[in-house]
This record gives C-alpha cells, sequence and structure tokens, in this order.
C-alpha cells in the first residue's frame, strides 16, 4: 500500500484536459529475489480452467499427481495456500479445497523458490490469493454458464491413515456448472441514505461471488461406467471494504463452500449386477447402501484493517475464523446411516457388516466399502499483524506477529479387508505462534539485498502415553529459527540476476500427530499418531536470471536445489501389549531434490498473449508418502533401511504452453467486406510430461521402488470463443475441447505386473481410471458488464 497525494491548483475550468496515467507491474520483477509466477484477473477469464489449482498445475516447478499439488519435487501438502493472508488449508491435512469461486479472485501468486520469512509453515511454495473489492463509484458483473464435461482438478485429495484416494476425481461429467459474481457500491450508503439527505463521506463496497455445480447424473464418464461418479458442489463469497479516508481501508470478508459427492471406486462398479462367486448366486444389490458419500464443508470470516501512519510507515491487522468440516456416511437401508450413535467400542464388538464378499477379477457383490464412517471438525482462530516503514531510501523494515488456535475432533471407522475395525476418536486443541523481520537494503547500482528471520513454536497442549515406560508424559513446545536471505542485481537493463538461500520449515498434519491417540488398537498393525513430532525441514538454494525480451515479453532461467529432513513416516513397532503396530515418526534420511526452469512470458497485447515453459528435475528420498512403510509392512515386506529411490512424482522432463489469439471490437482482418475475428478468442494449452517412476510387483523380502517409468503424457485443449456487443453488456459464447487429438494417456497403474506383460494398466479388471479422460467437450456462455 503506497499513499500518493496529487493536487492540481486551477483557478478556472479552461478548455478541456485529460490526464491518463497508466502503469502495470514490472515485467521481471527487478528487486524481487524469489521465483514467483503471476496471475490476475484478466488471465482467468482467458484460460478454459474453472479453478485455481486447474490455472497452478501448468506452472513450471508444479507438478500433479494422484490428486495432489507437488512443487519443485517437495511431498503434497508442502505447499501453504493463503486467502487474503490467512491459511485456506485442512489443519488435517494440509490439502486446499475449493474455498472461493475463481471470479472472487483479482489476482493469484504461487512463489516455488525463495519464499520470504513472512511465511512459515510451508517447505516448497506459497500460493497467494487476493480477493476483488468491490468499484465504490460503479457496478459491474459477470455470469457464466457451462455445459458439458470437464477434466477439472478442484481440490486437492490427500489420503490419511488407511484410506486411498478415490479414482476418478479428475473428471466430470454431464456438468452443469453456474458462476456469477457481481461489485459496486454498497447500496444503503451509496444510493439510500443519500436519497434522504443522509451522506456518509466514506468510500463502502461489495463484491460478491456463487458458483453452482452438479455434475456426474448420467453415470458414465469418458472411458467406461461408474456408477458412484457425481458430485453437487456450492461455494460463495462476500467482501465488505470501506475507506474511511485515503489513509485507513477496512474490510470483511465472508465466504462458505459445501461439497458432497461419491466415492468412484472401479471395484465396486458391479456392485448391483448379478454374479455367481464360487457357486453362489449373488442378485445384486444398491450401491447407495455400500458405498459412502462424502461431504466437505468450509466457511471463515475474516476481518482486516490497513492503516497509514505517515508516507512511509503502516500496518496490516487481521482476524480470522475458520471452520473445516469433512464426514463420510453409508446410508443404511432402513434409513438414515450404519452406524449413527455407535461407541468405538461398539464398532469393535457390535458392528457385523454383511460379509464383502468379490468375484474371481475382484469386483465386489456382497458388504459395504471399509471407508464406513468419518467425521471430522476442524475450527482454526487466527490474528496477525504486519508493520511495514521505510526508515530511508535504502532501507525498509518489515515485521510481524502471528497467533492461532485449535479446536480439533476426529471420529474415524475404517474396516480392513482382513476383518480388523481401525477406530480412532480424539480431540486436541493446539496452539501455534510466530514472529519475523525483514529488511530490504538497497545500494548503488540496483542491487537489492534482501534479508529475515522467522521465529516459530507450535504447542501440542496435551500428554501422550509412553509405550516404553507406559503412563503419560507431557509433550513439549516445539521451536523453530528459520533464516533466509536473497539478493537481486541488475546485469543490464534488461537483465536482473537473483539467488535465495533459506531455511524452511513444516510441522507435521495434526492427523499425523493425534490419529488413534486415544490408543484404542483394536487391530494388527494399527497406525498411531505421535503427538511429540518434530517439524520437518527443508534447506533450499536458487540462482536465476530474468531478462525482459520487449516492454511485454520476458524470459525467466533459474537453477535450485532442496536438502530434506525429518519428514514422517510410518515406523514399525512391537510390543507384548500392543502387538504389532506403526507410529508416526520423524525419518532419519535425507531427501532431496534439484532442477532447471525455464518460463516465457508475454502479456497481451499485438492480438496475441501467451506462456512457456519448461522444467528438468530430479526428486528422490526414502519414502513417497507417510504410509508408505505401513503399506509394504503390513503385506509382509521391508524397506531397505538407507536407500534412496525415485519419489512417486519424480518427472523428469516437463514442458507446457498457453496461447491466446483475440481481437477486440472493431479488430481483425478484413474477409470479404468484414472483420469475421472481431471480438473472437482463440485459446490453446498444451502440456507434454515425461513418465512418473513404479514399482514393479515384488520379489522375496525387499521390494524394488520406483525403477520403471511410465510411458511419457501429451495433452493439447483448445477453447473458442465470441464476444456480441449489446450496449453496455457483452455477451461471450465458447466451447472449449479437452484433449483434443483423443490421446490415451496412461493415468495410473493399478497392477504393475499386470501391464509389465500385457500392457494393460488397468488390470485384469481393465480398471478405465488407468487412461487419462478421452476427448469430451465444455460449452460456455457468458455476460459481463
Amino acid at each position: 500500500t503506497t499513499l500518493l497525494d496529487l493536487q492540481l491548483d486551477t483557478e478556472e475550468a479552461v478548455g478541456h484536459t485529460v490526464i491518463e496515467v497508466v502503469d502495470q507491474r514490472n515485467l521481471i520483477l527487478e528487486t524481487v529475489p524469489s521465483t514467483i509466477h503471476v496471475m490476475d484477473l484478466s488471465e482467468f477469464r482467458l484460460m478454459p480452467m474453472p479453478d485455481i489449482l486447474d490455472v497452478l498445475r501448468r506452472q513450471p516447478g508444479v507438478v500433479s499427481r494422484g490428486g495432489a499439488i507437488h512443487v519443485r519435487g517437495g511431498r503434497p501438502g508442502e505447499v501453504a495456500f493463503l486467502l487474503d493472508g490467512i491459511p485456506a488449508t485442512s489443519p488435517l491435512t494440509s490439502a486446499y479445497a475449493s474455498v472461493v469461486p475463481l471470479s472472487a479472485l483479482s489476482e493469484t501468486s504461487i512463489t516455488t523458490g525463495g519464499i520470504s520469512a513472512e511465511y512459515g509453515n510451508a517447505m516448497s511454495g506459497i500460493v497467494n490469493m487476493v480477493t476483488r473489492d468491490g468499484d465504490p463509484d460503479e457496478y459491474e458483473g459477470d455470469v457464466y454458464v457451462r455445459h458439458g464435461d470437464m477434466s477439472e482438478f478442484g481440490f486437492e485429495n490427500i489420503s490419511r491413515n488407511y484410506s486411498e484416494p478415490s479414482e476418478n476425481d479428475g473428471f466430470r461429467g454431464g456438468c452443469v456448472d453456474v458462476e456469477c459474481a457481481a461489485g459496486g457500491p454498497e447500496p444503503l450508503t451509496g444510493y439510500l441514505l443519500p436519497a434522504v439527505g443522509l451522506e456518509l463521506p466514506w468510500d463502502i463496497s461489495l463484491f460478491g461471488s456463487a458458483r453452482y455445480l452438479r455434475s456426474g447424473r448420467d453415470m458414465l464418464d469418458s472411458r467406461g461406467y461408474w456408477e458412484n461418479n457425481w458430485q453437487n458442489y456450492i461455494s460463495g463469497s462476500l467482501k465488505l471494504t470501506v475507506r474511511p479516508s485515503s489513509a485507513t481501508r477496512l474490510s470483511v470478508h465472508g465466504y462458505y463452500n459445501y461439497r458432497q459427492s461419491g466415492w468412484d471406486e472401479w471395484a465396486w462398479s458391479r456392485y448391483d449386477e448379478p454374479a455367481y462367486v464360487e457357486g453362489e448366486p449373488y442378485l445384486g444389490g444398491d450401491p447407495d447402501y455400500a458405498i459412502p458419500i462424502r461431504f466437505f464443508e468450509t466457511g471463515g470470516v475474516t476481518g482486516s484493517l490497513t492503516q497509514m501512519l505517515g508516507a512511509e510507515t503502516y500496518f496490516d491487522l487481521r482476524f480470522n475464523q475458520t471452520r473445516f468440516c469433512h464426514w463420510r456416511r453409508i446410508k443404511d437401508p432402513d434409513g438414515g446411516y450404519f452406524g449413527e450413535g455407535y461407541s468405538p467400542n461398539d464398532w469393535i464388538t457390535v458392528f457385523f457388516p454383511t460379509p464383502r464378499v468379490a468375484d474371481s477379477l475382484g469386483f465386489y457383490h456382497s458388504g459395504i466399502h471399509p471407508e464406513v464412517w468419518l467425521e471430522s471438525r476442524s475450527s482454526v482462530s487466527t490474528g496477525k499483524l504486519d508493520f511495514t516503514t521505510r526508515l530511508s531510501g535504502a532501507l525498509e523494515l518489515k515485521a510481524g506477529l502471528e497467533g492461532r488456535y485449535y479446536d480439533i475432533y476426529d471420529y474415524s471407522v475404517y474396516l480392513a479387508s482382513q476383518g480388523d475395525c481401525y477406530v480412532s476418536l480424539w480431540r486436541a486443541y493446539p496452539s501455534s505462534g510466530a514472529a519475523y523481520l525483514r529488511a530490504s537494503w538497497r545500494f548503488g547500482g540496483g542491487m537489492v539485498l534482501n534479508s529475515g528471520v522467522r521465529f516459530d513454536a507450535f504447542d501440542p497442549n496435551c500428554r501422550m502415553f509412553d509405550f516404553d515406560e507406559g503412563g503419560e508424559i507431557d509433550v513439549p513446545v516445539k521451536y523453530q529459527l528459520s533464516p533466509r536471505i536473497g539478493v537481486t542485481h541488475p546485469v543490464t537493463e534488461r537483465d536482473v540476476f537473483f539467488a535465495t538461500y533459506g531455511h524452511y520449515f513444516q510441522m507435521p498434519d495434526l492427523n499425523q500427530m493425534f490419529f488413534g491417540t486415544d490408543y484404542n488398537i483394536s487391530g494388527i498393525y494399527s497406525i498411531i499418531g505421535n503427538p511429540d513430532l518434530e517439524a520437518e525441514r527443508t534447506v533450499a538454494y536458487e540462482a536465476g536470471v530474468r531478462h525482459r525480451l520487449s516492454e511485454t515479453a520476458s524470459v525467466a532461467l533459474s537453477a535450485f536445489y532442496k536438502d530434506v529432513t525429518g519428514l514422517v513416516r510410518t515406523g514399525p513397532h512391537y510390543s507384548e501389549a500392543y502387538n504389532y503396530y506403526y507410529l508416526y515418526e520423524n525419518d532419519d534420511s535425507h531427501g532431496s531434490a534439484w532442477g532447471v526452469e525455464i518460463k516465457v512470458l508475454k502479456l497481451p497485447g499485438d492480438w496475441f498473449s501467451g506462456s512457456a515453459g519448461y522444467s528438468f528435475s530430479y526428486a528422490k528420498g526414502r519414502y513417497s508418502s507417510p504410509v508408505e512403510e505401513y503399506q509394504w509392512g503390513s503385506s509382509g515386506h521391508v524397506l531397505g533401511s538407507t536407500q534412496d529411490n525415485y519419489l512417486d512424482w519424480d518427472q523428469r522432463h516437463q514442458a507446457n504452453a498457453h496461447l491466446t489469439i483475440s481481437a477486440d471490437d472493431g479488430e481483425g482482418p478484413v474477409i470479404v467486406g468484414y472483420r469475421l475475428l472481431e471480438n473472437t478468442e482463440i485459446s490453446i494449452d498444451w502440456s507434454w510430461g515425461s513418465g512418473f517412476p513404479f514399482s514393479p510387483p515384488p520379489v522375496g523380502v525387499e521390494p524394488e521402488i520406483n525403477t520403471e517409468r511410465y510411458p511419457w503424457t501429451m495433452q493439447t485443449d483448445m477453447g473458442v470463443s465470441r464476444g456480441f456487443l449489446l450496449g453496455p453488456v457483452e455477451l461471450r459464447a465458447g466451447i472449449t475441447v479437452f484433449n483434443l487429438f483423443n490421446r490415451r494417456n496412461v493415468d495410473k497403474i493399478f497392477d504393475s505386473g499386470h501391464y509389465l506383460s500385457a500392457g494393460e494398466p488397468g488390470g485384469a479388471m481393465a480398471n478405465p481410471g488407468a487412461w487419462s479422460p478421452a476427448r469430451h467437450f465444455c460449452l460456455r456462455m457468458g455476460l459481463s458488464w
């Protein structure tokens, strides 16, 4: 926030003079020693993707794999998503779910290297989402309607404990998608009160947006039949902004989203079909009484104050309350849901579901899904103060304080195939606090040095059971000190060199700390949380150069290296009292990631805009997920104690490009006397990636991890739209074709042995989820004013 006082002293009006002031962000970010990709509202409107995650995953260094985002070789959940400076990820899994519609955002940036000291609890990246303010002088708005099939990432799907993600969340068939946004002067103080002679000398504006989506009702997708692939989704956002003076800004932002969806898993897709299993007839059942429904709900309110204390000093004060809820239920034929009112002991001793029966291929025809019950509620209260001052033309200081309090309730039941019932019920009230100081020095010759240090504390606020000695012990508070430094230096008038070094940390998910800490170990190979976990840590280095090709085009090249320690794993344990169990604990090995990225950017102008990027990278470590050791160990295998492997998301080469050709009203070539392309936009999105690693079937006790590779993948999407001006309103209609060339990309290998011998990634069951969606279409229409 910068205060500019401009005053024109004029005794009288003489003639007609128009003064137009135009500016934009510096194209190559001359003073920022970080790798940042910035996208604003104008770019969102040109892209065919309906959600912010779909935009982010096309940036260099970002890989989407298995329903999660990976940045520069990091695990899922290592990216902090901030909405107006407040974390918008679940404290249990660190997963981001769509909090606000895309139309509610004015700008989004993702920092993949050189994270500033003002950001904590993130090891791989920061996504900063800034919501739109209403214009205090005039109304604006738009409405978009989409109908058809969409490939939508939508939300992160990070597995926890015994669970596996559902298989077809990336495709939305039979969609009806409506999104609208509107903003402008707040009507009460802007029009109604002035009409009766009361006028406040303040600028007060509103901006609201909403989205409704329904999909999957035709029960078909682009590759096969999915009985349970459906989703209902609604989200909304409303922001009130008040400017009592040029030095003060107040805002209140409320947001809410609710989603329910089926659990789409191929093994349950023939549940309603009759079959003989080992000579016994099964007439087919109702999948509504066998497969869970997933419910997600998030809502929050943020209040903020920005106050200028002088021409060079200001502060930002924010308070937030957010509630994250996630639950799963399976309908009961007698009404309600299976297990309503059951205690943990009831699930173990009373609840006896119909035996789960599968045919020779593995399709289920009797029983219920193991994800039988989940009720998870998290309430997070946050307070944050940032203070910025410029002491001189050469030195700027920024300091801040942050505090957060959690209230978590989590109750889950998982029915394993071997008959074990894993039940966990826990409640926790942890808290965290942080303070940081960042300094920016400007030296002669244009060099800028940014340095900072961050101090964080996390209090689990609990006692834990000591498996070795017995009894309960206090869990100590965890402390982190994170120094960070970065430098930028102009090499020529068109080139800037930058380099960064930093220590980054992230506390483990609260699920990994507290899951199973009621110590109700009802089955062999139970997973237990550990409230005494230490933070996971990364030391990262980066260097690069940015070059301005023209006033609207640039190219950036960077190289990075990351050393990761203390990642969480599930370590095996045995005791006479508890038999075999797995405990979440910090791994003592090192992981590493390094790579090179290049991005070319062309801003709108001269009829076209776009970007192109390429990444070359390595990602190695001992475990790809916290539960990998549990998954192998519970099936009788042992991982090498010191062996580093290629991680599941290690993609050696990745390239993508986006091109938009557009002509405004009255522009475009003249063909037979008409400008046939005026108000027309043509966009092409292309992505290519080398194969991800996978493990061959294990031979012996110690398996080989990720020694094989998927085939490379490529996809091209294309959108065409045409606008029509109807006075102050623009009507725009278009169509998007996903997977234009109908490529069959291998998304997931369900049976590695079958794939290596027969070339079928879907295994003997021919799971269509192994393949990316076939060519599909989505029509869209919009009104804007």
